[in-house]
């Protein structure tokens, strides 16, 4: 219990860094195979290496950590669909209005804040891509319809310490490359 409280804490942490990455004076380099043309796509998320054969364009989303880095890269008019929580008081009146016109799937949470959706549900929006996971959609799951996944680092363990700036930076770049938007990303993370 201790560990979960943990992550969600970095999870909700590393949302709240994202729109503050408006403090940062220094930039990573966001280097993706798709600068090469026609080339997949592959970022490594979650201990994993996920690959796109272009960027994707129909994106179920079910968290909201990623939706400031998605508004900032223009790229939130690709969601076709979320599931989850999304409090206006979050985001700006412009992001909060681009959600509000997004289809909600479920807005139903457990006690704990779980996401309370079925594969079938996601799978029948047909995505290229599905941002979060919940109980029942998660890689593994997904993986037999051949839907590639991203998750937050700290919902999948893969932070173990502090959350910090570069953390946010570093998921900020991995978005940047999937939508092949990777000066979009260096730029906002400059700002």
């Amino acid at each position: 219990m201790n560990k979960r409280i943990r992550l969600i804490t970095a999870a909700v942490t590393l949302g709240a860094l994202l729109p503050l990455t408006a403090c940062a004076t220094d930039s990573s380099e966001a280097e993706g195979a798709a600068a090469a043309g026609d080339a997949a796509i592959s970022v490594d998320n979650c201990e994993d290496t996920v690959t796109f054969d272009t960027a994707p364009e129909r994106i179920t989303l079910l968290d909201n950590p990623s939706v400031a880095t998605l508004a900032a890269l223009d790229v939130l008019d690709r969601v076709t669909a979320k599931a989850g929580l999304y409090p206006t008081e979050y985001y700006s009146d412009d992001v909060a209005a681009q959600l509000a016109e997004i289809p909600t799937l479920t807005d139903q949470v457990d006690a704990t804040g779980h996401l309370q959706i079925s594969r079938e549900t996601v799978v029948e929006t047909t995505p290229d891509l599905v941002i979060g996971s919940s109980d029942t959609v998660n890689r593994q799951t997904l993986g037999t319809n051949g839907i590639p996944l991203l998750d937050e680092p700290a919902f999948c363990g893969s932070l173990t310490d502090e959350v910090t700036f570069e953390d946010a930076y570093d998921q900020v770049e991995l978005y940047g490359t999937v939508f092949e938007k990777e000066d979009t990303a260096d730029t906002y993370i400059a700002e």
